[in-house]
């Protein structure tokens, strides 16, 4: 069975479900492909017109920042 994660902690808290929260990363180990995705948004501005894209480009200079 497969379950949509962002759909489930929405509705349920860590506890409830036990998780855990990780500590914050560091981007100098592991950066998640954000540089690519800053990189690809900003070749292919057309993405940007979606809010969806557009929060997490935001948020990504942001901690890019």
């Amino acid at each position: 069975m497969h379950f949509n994660t962002n759909a489930i902690k929405s509705n349920w808290t860590l506890e409830q479900l036990g998780w855990e929260l990780s500590p914050k990363g560091d981007l100098s180990d592991w950066e998640g492909l954000i540089g690519w995705f800053v990189e690809h948004v900003e070749k292919n501005k057309e993405f940007l017109e979606a809010p969806y894209f557009k929060k997490w480009y935001v948020a990504a200079l942001d901690v890019l920042n």
